[in-house]
């Protein structure tokens, strides 16, 4: 195992107060044979500096430097393009990685494994909420990448490990300029992918700043940034020809339960998120449609 080559992306934007403890996280790893891709994207405070006075004491990491903001999916990109690790992890810069995390999950990947996802703490600045929205203690464990699977994942990229040959073979990247752009990727992820290891120990700190977008229980993305998130995982079905016939029924279900019958919570003023309801008239329309 130590001779396998991870790569971690940590796209950096504006974060100098946490920068240091997300990068000391993945340096001080008990696994070591890591390069990690840091990408700074046009950060306007300290971090460059941060980035380099690392860089020059540990010849693991690489910076990737963006003259203009691009984003957050245009930076795990940039990350992406020059990745050379058997497997691909993502950190946010502003979270941390628990120091055996790399070598716990690599562990759980063979052959047959090509997704292994796990449990994550979030760490509210001011206060203390129980969104952790993590696997059960049923759910550990080897599993089918089959219709079930997409209804307990959990999309958020930081919290997947995934194989660099699958990434490249069907050349999966971030929808950028979207919001919420981890779920197109993970479901393009999964409909190319066999089976997943479930683990439910907390291997990852999420860090939940005031303000943020995700600070907000009641946010909901914009319609036309749902519809946009559906357009792009649907043409990658398309363009692999994984809308088969047979399997079809469910991706236009799930596909559109999850991004366009929210539009009817939208314009009713509420409704469960998480969750919304599938209205077959729609799923109908939308699997003539493709």
């Amino acid at each position: 195992m130590n001779n396998i080559l991870v790569s971690v992306i940590i796209p950096v934007y504006n974060v100098e107060k946490y920068l240091k403890e997300a990068i000391e996280s993945v340096i001080n790893q008990t696994f070591k044979n890591i390069e990690i891709i840091c990408v700074n994207d046009a950060s306007p405070d300290n971090c460059a500096q941060i980035l380099a006075d690392y860089a020059a004491k540990d010849s693991r990491i690489k910076i990737i430097t963006h003259n203009t903001n691009r984003g957050l999916s245009c930076a795990r990109n940039s990350g992406l393009d020059i990745a050379k690790g058997e497997y691909i992890y993502f950190l946010d810069s502003d979270d941390y990685y628990d120091t055996t995390l790399i070598e716990k999950t690599l562990k759980l990947f063979s052959d047959e494994i090509d997704i292994v996802t796990f449990n994550l703490k979030k760490l509210y600045e001011i206060d203390e909420r129980n969104c952790d929205r993590n696997y059960s203690s049923e759910q550990h464990g080897i599993h089918k990448v089959d219709n079930k699977i997409y209804e307990i994942i959990k999309e958020e990229s930081c919290r997947n490990i995934f194989k660099n040959s699958i990434i490249k073979k069907y050349n999966i990247r971030f929808a950028e300029n979207l919001i919420f752009e981890d779920t197109s990727f993970i479901f393009k992820y999964l409909a190319v992918s066999r089976n997943i290891f479930i683990d439910t120990e907390i291997l990852y700190y999420y860090r939940i700043r005031t303000n943020s977008i995700l600070d907000s229980i009641q946010y909901k993305p914009p319609v036309a940034h749902r519809l946009k998130n559906l357009t792009n995982y649907v043409e990658f079905l398309k363009l692999n020809k994984i809308l088969q016939k047979e399997s079809n029924d469910f991706f236009v279900s799930r596909i559109w339960g999850y991004y366009a019958a929210d539009m009817d919570l939208e314009s009713r003023g509420g409704g469960a998120f998480w969750q919304p309801p599938l209205h077959s008239k729609r799923n109908s329309l939308l699997a003539k449609a493709l």
